[in-house]
């Protein structure tokens, strides 16, 4: 009798772990890594609303340091420039696509030496922010999610990177500042404006 049902113990535990470990399956493949198909992943729980800010215009990149015949769309009161990022190794022209002269909105676009998948390695190192997941992840860029190891806050970057007339360019949210959902779909959507001519 003991053994018969240490044995019904042993097979309900083994239906119980089988039927676990099929849920934590279907748990993350909901939102990592792309589809089999190669179309845009987007993360199942999250309400994305990757539309350009009203009133958005276009905007002739050409003018700006980095010699490119490009244009982009971003509201009328946007502030471009063009700026110089000093790294370890060298200094880079880049341009800034601002929402206003006053705003922490923005990103940058610049030339690019990386992989995406040197770039996901960078972000999932990030020694400020612990990386949690992509929001979206498409075949030349994502919005991913992270946690500000400061103070716990849950904050959003993107990446994206272009080629165009044998050069590589990465546009990304600016790494300074940390950004809201909202916040980020927006600058996405801006960036993913981005034409060449």
């Amino acid at each position: 009798m003991f053994k018969k049902g240490l044995f019904a113990i042993m097979i309900s535990t083994a239906v119980l772990f089988a039927a676990c470990g099929d849920d934590k399956k279907t748990d993350e493949g909901k939102d990592s890594g792309k589809s089999k198909d190669g179309q845009t992943n987007v993360a199942n729980d999250v309400n994305l609303n990757i539309a350009l800010p009203e009133g958005a215009i276009e905007f002739d990149l050409a003018e700006f340091g980095l010699g490119i015949t490009a244009s982009i769309m971003a509201p009328e009161a946007a502030y471009i420039y063009d700026s110089e990022l000093i790294t370890d190794d060298s200094t880079y022209s880049q341009i800034i696509v601002q929402m206003s002269d006053n705003s922490d909105l923005r990103f940058s676009i610049g030339p690019c030496l990386e992989s995406m998948t040197d770039i996901k390695n960078f972000i999932k190192q990030d020694m400020f922010r612990e990386f949690k997941r992509y929001l979206i992840e498409e075949d030349n860029g994502f919005i991913y999610e992270a946690v500000k190891n400061a103070d716990e806050t849950t904050v959003y970057h993107f990446t994206i990177l272009i080629e165009n007339g044998g050069n590589k360019y990465k546009i990304e949210s600016d790494m300074f500042h940390d950004y809201t959902i909202d916040d980020i779909s927006m600058l996405y959507a801006m960036a993913k404006t981005l034409k060449f001519k």
